[in-house]
């Protein structure tokens, strides 16, 4: 069977070669802000480099900015996008950039692949998104609550002049609430999802080993942690004692949880009821959870920039 790559100004000849539901995806997500939903390993990350070649293309002055919650992520879209595109000008910023350099980089590259928190941040400093004809935000079911890409896109959707957003995730929710207010979130007009079982996915799904790999965090770390999850707990406990969870166990209780509860919550708000203490603590809750996150994933520096917004 002959392969059939490519063929576009933007992409190295010969590099990659788009499966049909990948196709059908790019030529939808070219011309309206989507959410793509597809299973890990599908190719989130190719649809959104031919996307980027596209508005490239068209808006040849223009930026790209591909958002990752993590810098590890950020590095490896960044070398994805190395491989595929026919484009030097790539860079990625985190945090771990200092901010006078991050000025002058921005301004250099065509594609820019970066933490959420280090964008929002720059954004505070004066940097503009006016040029930027396509932002990705990876992850995208982060995108609830005060999340950072929440603030990004609504400054994009402000300032830029030629708009669009690609929203990638594997895993959205189970609840359609959340769901819209990720959609309302991002100006998502089209959704895009496929599973496992579609027809055009059933055959490029592997089988998936994980191998765990546990990690010792550094001394300094743990005690800043105990304290984040003894002030967690206490909150949890109370969130139980309400009704709203059925333990108040760290290790049972995680993001998506928590963020059930808050959509419970603001439904009893609009009923009529004052669950505003609630609110409240389940809403202090998130970002604790979410401290702990940074912690693990990205270290003492992330957590410090959070803290102090």
């Amino acid at each position: 069977m002959i392969k059939m790559y490519v063929d576009h100004p933007l992409v190295k000849p010969e590099t990659i070669s788009l499966r049909k539901y990948q196709e059908c995806i790019v030529s939808r997500a070219i011309d309206a802000n989507t959410l793509v939903v597809l299973p890990t390993g599908l190719g989130k990350t190719i649809i959104a480099a031919m996307v980027s070649a596209y508005r490239l293309h068209k808006f040849p002055d223009s930026k790209i900015l591909f958002l990752a919650p993590t810098r590890p992520l950020a590095v490896q879209h960044h070398k994805t996008f190395k491989r595929i595109l026919n484009i030097e000008d790539m860079v990625v910023l985190t945090g771990m950039t200092p901010v006078g350099e991050r000025e002058k980089l921005w301004n250099e590259n065509r594609i820019i692949f970066a933490t959420p928190q280090t964008i929002e941040n720059d954004l505070l400093r004066g940097l503009s998104l006016e040029n930027v004809s396509l932002i990705i935000f990876d992850e995208c079911h982060r995108a609830v609550g005060n999340y950072s890409y929440v603030n990004i896109a609504r400054e994009y959707m402000k300032t830029a002049r030629n708009k669009l957003i690609l929203g990638l995730t594997a895993s959205p929710s189970s609840d359609n609430e959340i769901v819209n207010e990720i959609c309302s979130n991002l100006f998502i007009e089209r959704i895009e999802a496929k599973t496992d079982h579609d027809i055009d996915v059933k055959p490029y799904i592997q089988s998936v080993k994980i191998d765990w790999v546990k990690v010792e965090l550094p001394h300094e770390f743990i005690s800043v942690k105990k304290k984040i999850e003894e002030i967690l707990r206490e909150e949890l406990r109370e969130l139980k004692s309400m009704g709203y969870l059925e333990t108040s166990d760290l290790t049972k209780i995680n993001k998506r949880t928590l963020l059930e509860v808050q959509s419970e919550i603001r439904k009893e708000i609009v009923s009529g009821l004052d669950s505003y203490q609630q609110a409240s603590l389940v809403a202090s809750a998130l970002k604790l959870n979410h401290a702990l996150e940074l912690l693990e994933t990205q270290g003492i520096s992330s957590l410090d920039n959070y803290l102090e917004r």
